[in-house]
């Protein structure tokens, strides 16, 4: 009999907590004509102002040797409800109301999930508030900040969008998304959402069992790599959970030119999580040509 082949279909989900919020994303299937009931599923998370085929997370969706998801967090490309730049409470409803569905409506365990830039954000609050966070098996934290990002310079742009929130209450920019054009607002209350918003739940209350790969480049401008040594710190004392950190030489915050290099270590990674072979440390991330002259 041959074997099926991967299907990929649309689904729009809608939030139970939100009549405004209805959620679109990608549904990868390898099987698709096997039954899905307790079949393990992998969940990739966009930054902020992307969408669900933004950068690598396609392209990494197609290489993973499970199923996965992906979609548009609200108020982003094709989900609706409204868009915060301080929303990672949001984000985390999003994740939850995905999640939910997936389990119900098809029987996923969502035992993968990989999230980059500000997603990162909500994902870690989810994780440690969650009850299906129990389910997860692995996270991978692409970029991710600890420290507020919206406190630093090349984040805000510049000196007059600052001060433009600060006395007018909002500033406006526009990025591009799926290729369109697309004006997002910067409110003031957002910005300083931003800096009260506790990051500091991971120490205490991330899950124990839970393998973490953080990847951050070092020529990344936007968040600071100090930040990955940061989340290094707080994850990498749990049991029997580990944390492995990889530090990618020239990779900047979207990976620009480098999506080979990091989807072969987050595969590399998922498959050690698979093999228990897993320990805590730096993630081998040295070219074969520079072994020799160390």
């Amino acid at each position: 009999m041959p074997k099926s082949r991967r299907t990929t279909a649309k689904i729009t989900i809608q939030s139970p907590n939100s009549q405004d919020v209805s959620l679109t994303g990608i549904l990868e299937q390898l099987q698709p004509t096997e039954n899905t009931t307790h079949r393990k599923l992998a969940l990739l998370l966009h930054g902020s102002m992307g969408h669900k085929d933004n950068l690598f997370i396609k392209p990494l969706a197609l290489s993973l040797p499970l199923d996965s998801f992906r979609f548009d967090f609200r108020g982003n490309h094709e989900s609706t409800g409204t868009w915060r730049v301080s929303g990672f409470a949001d984000d985390a409803e999003d994740i939850e109301t995905v999640i939910n569905y997936l389990k119900h409506q098809y029987g996923y365990n969502t035992v993968l999930i990989i999230a980059h830039s500000r997603a990162v954000v909500g994902a870690l609050r989810w994780l440690c508030t969650s009850e299906y966070s129990r389910d997860i098996s692995g996270f991978v934290n692409i970029g991710g900040s600890y420290r507020p990002v919206a406190e630093q310079p090349s984040y805000e742009k510049s000196t007059a969008n600052r001060e433009a929130a600060m006395v007018h209450g909002w500033y406006e920019v526009t990025h591009p998304v799926a290729g369109k054009p697309t004006t997002f607002k910067i409110k003031k209350e957002d910005l300083l959402e931003i800096k009260a918003f506790d990051r500091g739940i991971i120490w205490d209350h991330f899950p124990a069992h839970i393998h973490v790969l953080t990847i951050h480049g070092l020529a990344d401008c936007l968040v600071p790599p100090y930040d990955a040594v940061i989340h290094a710190r707080a994850l990498s004392s749990r049991t029997p959970g580990t944390h492995n950190l990889a530090l990618v030489e020239y990779a900047d915050h979207l990976f620009s030119s480098l999506y080979d290099i990091l989807i072969t270590i987050v595969l590399q990674w998922w498959d050690m999580t698979g093999r228990g072979v897993l320990k805590n440390g730096f993630w081998n991330t040295l070219p074969t040509s520079y072994k020799g002259k160390l």
